[in-house]
């Protein structure tokens, strides 16, 4: 073999050489891509089996008595260092705590009186979904009739969770799920009873 010949057989051994090179470094790039896109995958899908999770509850507590940035992170610590607490927030211009946590370890009840024991004044807890509207009501005279009666009926209403009706001063506070039923018929019910309902007030 003369060596021009064996010059170009030398060229072409070195080019199958260097596309292999190419090929085996894509294909390990590909792999490297793939295998991240799996772990994306799988993190996401975990992610979205703990947000599924029908033991794993949100909660608004409003908190009165809140009046500064470290009366907010007092009250964040104390949540937070109970078991079964996830994640909290506080909101110190609404004066509330929203919390995340475990329903089979920990109840709203507990974590108001963790809150009380700091001083400050848990409210009535409200699940996530849920609204509050406070709604004014006239002609209510006592307690023995007309205040069960408006309760009643603003129970009865799909998707009304928790209702408190107070004869002074002559209001109802209505907890609700925005999504099936609207203060404004929750005020139809309540004049179709014979009372006056007022404009309702949103408290959340």
């Amino acid at each position: 073999m003369n060596r021009r010949a064996m010059d170009h057989r030398n060229l072409r051994s070195a080019g199958v050489a260097r596309n292999l090179v190419l090929v085996v470094g894509a294909l390990t790039i590909i792999g490297v891509v793939a295998s991240v896109g799996c772990s994306r995958s799988q993190t996401n899908v975990g992610t979205a089996l703990a947000a599924s999770d029908p033991a794993v509850k949100t909660v608004t507590i409003p908190v009165e008595g809140m009046s500064c940035a470290a009366c907010a992170a007092r009250v964040k610590k104390t949540l937070k260092e109970i078991p079964g607490v996830q994640a909290v927030q506080l909101n110190l211009e609404r004066r509330n705590a929203h919390v995340r946590y475990l329903d089979d370890q920990v109840s709203p009840d507990r974590l108001m009186a963790a809150i009380n024991q700091l001083g400050y004044k848990a409210g009535t807890p409200a699940l996530a979904g849920t609204r509050i509207a406070r709604i004014p009501i006239e002609g209510m005279m006592c307690e023995a009739m007309c205040t069960p009666t408006v309760k009643r009926a603003l129970e009865a209403m799909d998707g009304v969770t928790k209702v408190e009706v107070s004869l002074k001063p002559g209001d109802a506070r209505v907890e609700y799920v925005a999504a099936k039923v609207s203060p404004e018929k929750m005020v139809s019910t309540i004049n179709a009873l014979g009372f006056k309902a007022g404009t309702p007030k949103l408290e959340q």
